[in-house]
């Protein structure tokens, strides 16, 4: 035995052997004085561009071997048409087509006359990498002077193996001096080598130091330390650290106290669970004393791990209790004495403070947004809030830790702001007409400002009639925009000590009916300053500044002139106007605070003189959603999508996800269109939870639910995918993070949706509201509706089940199941497996072509078979309706219709997500291709295609900012190319899958996802056949891994025979796949890819 170890410890090393030796030659190459390979090694090999100005000027001309004068050279579309170009960088790829050991790149400008020169960027890096890994740095330059001909320019460095060249521009010259044409052009790209042979991928994983278990990342209701928790019984939550195989937490004990030092000395005072055997870590409900509203609470929780041994305590943590019952309020609702028609109202209050304060917090609500400062200073950095609801039924307000205000006694003024929001909203920018909504009132506050001293002793300053308001320098104010005068300022009027003698007394007002609830979801934030890339003038007196990005937010502008002159802002896209008047004191700013927008560019007008570029700076505002998903692979291109997907999620939520151009509202299937993808890239737990509360809110009597909310709103943009996010979302939120509460409290509601189902159309088959909406191609109302019937009532009685409601459990599969049958009776042509009218004709959607059927995909039925479309197609297989017998030609069928649409995506804002589910272990290949397509319709063609850095609503890029068609994109990315996925079994991926796609020409992928339980990562990379695959699997959870190979003897785990393996045991192969069963801990696999993979084609990458 302890020979065969040695002689396996000698053979495994030798990889790792001849890997170091070719390093150290290398380095001695490197470092020798030899002669360098003058040859070009880049010569007729492919090349690959971001984008390409017309054919004419293709990326092919690169490497055609041809360059000096007349050459034929590459151009760049000069996307944005701005010099700045970090966000969107303009590159090139070259491959090489094997390994070579190149020490330098010459580029050859253009060489044209008498453009000879132009086009050669001004900041750029010259990158380079092996097959299966990420990019390195081999040449940078800033500022680099614009070549004054032809000639080329050698760019040496440090000889490194390669087989990947990449030329990546950041900032771009203007081109024929027409300032809105920034482009990369270049003639040719010589890469200097001589081949070698490629470096071994390493076969295992770098041990990293034992890492101790304990708890850690301790949450409350999913929020770290939060404020204003208004559960009487709060969710708690930790992770467990550690790095050892098959770690896994077999107990708890949970303590909670009322003082710090209480928890240090390990007393419990208000809970102490004892050891709880189980391995729950999310959703641990507080089973303690009644906890007091407004009280400071510290808690902290030991574990006990594999073996039994119990960990240490984790850091302490602590939450504010916010306002639990009405009774808890002192304050009481105040306003102004009269309709200030929209104009911001501003209140004020004095007060002595006699000693310093030991805390200080302060719950308050201002209707619709509000701003709260102390002795001048705000509060916190909040915008925006607090975040629109169905203020009839629920009404918002929030906990601030104000301490740092009241550390020195002494007089103080509370001031406040109060903006329209969506309470007192004056008109709707769209045309659903929430102006109208019963809510709708005049702005108002309630606040509470408790001091706690030292002794134990509360003091709370409250809203009352004592309160002063008057008007103030915002004289208008809407949710898409504001005006300001700044000759109605009065310094000084937020600070103590002010002479408000001309001021008005308040009025106490009725406040709004809804119960007050504290707010959950992530704040509002200024998250970045977006400076404008370019200003001109575009008429006599107007000035337009171009950002060459698009952002949600607004803008603020510094200008001089007489008092009384009169600035006008106009907003682009939507044309929304802003005006500012200044005071005559030198240089004056207007910065908003109540209205937001999508934005392009600017128009200024009415200034006295030329403005600059420093004059103007647009301000992002978005919720500040915490990172969860990373996702990069060896296809910049799909990169640099995917962060558009990132992009558009942080430009998309104000309190709730909506869209800031046109409609500024939450659609309910929009919402559960990108919840999927959104998991994956952010925490939004709150984010959800509190929508939901609101989607629930508007449910009407008879069942149905809303399209729009808050609001509610109901129209004929209805039908089962936007309602029936009341049953969806909860369950893939129950899903993704394992807490069962949101299912328990949304059961009545989903309940009564799907009963509100059975009463909707003809033997239950749903034929009302919408459909695919912006599909290219549209499926019939009825066939693309249905399924969700079956879905929901599937979802209800699995719900049921687990409360242990058995008669409930039963009535909805059954119902599911005779859902099922009829829909396949009606719908189903079970010789080709294709869903349809047996009449049905081929429908050009609403994002699609019109006239001729043609126009939406070649016919290849036959005569009497049904129209056959992606979108049907992949809801009766991603959702089970396909009976076992005809799935095979189902798939076929869907393969056959993409194959009609020359490999293109024609589907909706409701089956596209579907679509991409199924082809993930379908046809992987065939999605990678239809994600690959740079042609309308397409996710290049939505967002690089059009000039778009964001995803928008249609498939070629127009309409409002938003995510539900492009961000399936990432969906996809981590779903199917990192292969990160839920099991069912394990909600909240207490148990979860790992089956990546080596698809493509994509050579590496690297991705996580930080789950309640830890960070999952997914890392894979390929030279040839050879695959290598990290897998990390946090502790107190396990996986299946799908291993892309189909013979074992091949797959080694950090070096060693599967067999050998720790915390790995086989369970099948199937498909071309090796499952295996894998405890928690850090494993690299080696393997060859199959020869050949179900539903794929061969790789073409070599």
């Amino acid at each position: 035995m302890n020979n065969s170890a040695a002689r396996w410890r000698s053979i495994a090393f030798l990889p790792v052997l001849c890997f170091v030796l070719l390093v150290v030659r290398i380095r001695a190459m490197s470092n020798a004085e030899v002669p360098r390979p003058t040859t070009n090694v880049a010569e007729k090999k492919p090349v690959e561009a971001f984008t390409t100005h017309s054919p004419a000027l293709a990326a092919s001309a690169l490497t055609d071997g041809v360059f000096g004068k007349g050459a034929k050279f590459w151009s760049s579309r000069g996307f944005a048409g701005v010099p700045d170009h970090r966000l969107y960088p303009e590159w090139v790829t070259v491959d090489l087509g094997r390994h070579y050991l190149i020490h330098t790149v010459r580029l050859h400008p253009r060489g044209d006359a008498p453009n000879a020169g132009r086009g050669f960027p001004e900041d750029f890096t010259i990158q380079g990498c092996s097959e299966g890994e990420p990019w390195t740095k081999l040449v940078e330059r800033k500022s680099h002077p614009q070549p004054a001909g032809s000639e080329p320019a050698d760019f040496a460095f440090t000889p490194r193996v390669v087989r990947y060249v990449k030329i990546e521009a950041t900032r771009l010259r203007p081109v024929n001096g027409v300032l809105t044409e920034h482009l990369f052009q270049l003639a040719e790209v010589e890469v200097l080598g001589a081949p070698v042979e490629a470096p071994p991928l390493p076969v295992a994983v770098v041990p990293a130091a034992a890492v101790a278990p304990v708890a850690v990342n301790l949450s409350c209701e999913h929020r770290v330390e939060p404020l204003g928790i208004d559960a009487a019984r709060p969710r708690l939550g930790w992770t467990m650290n550690g790095n050892a195989r098959g770690q896994r937490q077999t107990a708890y004990q949970v303590l909670v106290a009322r003082t710090r030092i209480d928890l240090d000395a390990d007393r419990g005072t208000l809970w102490d669970s004892g050891k709880v055997d189980s391995s729950t870590s999310v959703g641990v409900i507080y089973q303690g004393k009644q906890l007091p509203a407004g009280a400071e609470i510290f808690w902290k929780v030991r574990l006990w791990d594999k073996d039994g041994a119990a960990t240490a305590w984790s850091a302490p943590a602590r939450f504010v209790m916010g306002r639990l019952a009405p009774s808890d309020w002192k304050g009481q609702w105040i306003g102004a004495n009269e309709d200030p028609r929209h104009a911001a109202v501003y209140l004020r209050k004095e007060f002595d403070l006699a000693r310093p304060v030991r805390r200080a917090t302060v719950h308050f609500s201002g209707l619709g947004w509000s701003h709260l400062s102390v002795d001048g200073r705000p509060v916190n950095d909040w915008v925006l809030s607090p975040g629109n609801t169905s203020y009839h039924i629920r009404a918002p307000y929030l906990t601030v830790d104000v301490t740092r205000h009241f550390e020195k006694p002494g007089r103080k003024a509370l001031a406040v702001v109060l903006g329209d929001g969506w309470y007192a909203l004056s008109k709707d920018p769209w045309v659903h007409k929430f102006e109208t909504l019963p809510y709708v009132d005049q702005p108002k506050l309630l606040l509470d400002l408790e001091l706690e001293f030292d002794d134990g002793s509360v003091q709370v300053v409250h809203s009352d009639a004592s309160w002063k308001w008057n008007y103030g320098p915002i004289t208008r104010n809407w949710i898409a925009s504001e005006d300001h005068d700044l000759r109605k300022v009065e310094e000084g009027w937020d600070k103590p000590g002010f002479t408000d003698a001309g001021w008005r007394d308040v009025a106490l007002v009725k406040g709004p009916a809804g119960r007050l609830v504290a707010q959950r979801e992530p704040p509002t934030r200024v998250i970045d300053r977006i400076r404008p890339q370019r200003v001109t003038q575009v008429r006599p007196g107007t000035w337009r500044y171009e950002f060459g990005r698009e952002f949600q937010g607004w803008v603020e502008f510094s200008a001089t002139g007489p008092a009384g002159t009169a600035v006008a802002i106009t907003v682009f896209p939507q044309k929304y106007v802003n005006r500012f008047t200044l005071a005559g004191k030198g240089v004056e700013t207007y910065r908003p605070r109540f209205h937001y927008n999508a934005i392009t560019a600017i128009e200024v007008s009415g200034v006295a003189t030329p403005p600059g570029l420093e004059d103007l700076v647009g301000c992002q505002i978005n919720a500040d959603l915490q990172t969860t998903g990373a996702f990069v692979s060896s296809d910049d291109t799909l990169n640099w999508m995917h962060g558009s997907v990132i992009r558009t999620f942080m430009n998309y939520v104000i309190a709730v996800p909506n869209d800031p151009t046109r409609e500024k509202k939450g659609w309910t299937q929009d919402i559960e269109t990108q919840l999927r993808p959104a998991s994956y890239l952010f925490d939004v737990r709150s984010l959800f939870e509190r929508w939901h509360d609101d989607l629930r809110d508007g449910q009407a009597k008879d069942g149905n639910c809303p399209n729009v909310t808050p609001g509610p709103f109901y129209d004929s943009f209805n039908s089962t995918w936007w309602g029936g996010t009341v049953v969806w979302g909860p369950w893939y939120w129950y899903q993704a993070y394992g807490d069962r509460r949101i299912l328990l409290d949304s059961y009545p509601a989903m309940k009564r949706y799907v009963d509100f189902l059975t009463t909707q159309g003809k033997d239950g088959m749903q034929d009302w509201g919408l459909a695919d909406w912006l599909a290219i191609e549209d499926t019939h109302r009825m066939v693309n509706n249905t399924p969700a019937y079956y879905l929901y009532a599937g979802i209800v009685s699995r719900v049921a089940a687990m409360q242990g409601l058995t008669d409930d459990a039963k009535k909805y599969e059954e119902l599911a199941q005779s859902i099922r049958r009829r829909y396949n009776e009606k719908f189903l042509f079970t010789k080709t497996g294709v869903y349809n009218l047996p009449d049905a004709k081929p429908i050009a959607g609403v994002g699609g072509a019109a006239g001729d059927s043609n126009l939406v995909h070649r016919v290849w039925w036959k005569e009497g078979e049904p129209v056959c479309t992606q979108g049907a197609q992949a809801l009766a297989l991603a959702l089970g309706l396909v009976p076992d017998d005809v799935r095979t030609r189902a798939e076929a069928s869907l393969l056959s219709e993409i194959e009609a649409h020359d490999g293109f995506i024609s589907s909706g804002f409701v089956s596209t997500g579907y679509l991409l589910e199924v082809l993930t272990d379908l046809a992987p290949e065939v999605a990678q291709a239809m994600v690959d397509k740079r042609t309308a319709p397409s996710w290049y063609a939505m967002t690089v295609g059009s000039n778009n850095d964001v995803m928008r609503e249609t498939w070629s890029g127009g309409a409002a900012l938003m995510p539900p068609l492009g961000c399936s994109l990432a969906f996809w990315n981590f779903h199917a190319l990192a292969g990160i996925r839920p099991d069912p079994n394990g909600p909240g991926f207490r148990t979860f899958i790992i089956k990546p796609n080596p698809v493509g020409d994509l050579h590496w992928v690297r991705a996580h996802y930080d789950s309640t339980h830890g960070r999952i990562e997914s890392h894979w990379q390929r030279r040839g056949q050879e695959v290598a695959m990290d897998v990390t699997i946090p502790a107190n959870t396990s996986a299946t891994v799908f291993v892309p190979a189909d013979r074992v003897e091949s797959i080694k785990e950090g070096g060693k025979p599967l067999a050998e393996a720790a915390g790995v045991r086989l369970l099948r192969v199937e498909g071309g796949r090796t499952v295996l069963a894998c405890t928690s801990g850090v494993y690299r696999f080696t393997s060859h890819l199959p020869t050949s993979k179900k539903g794929q084609s061969p790789s073409s990458h070599p």
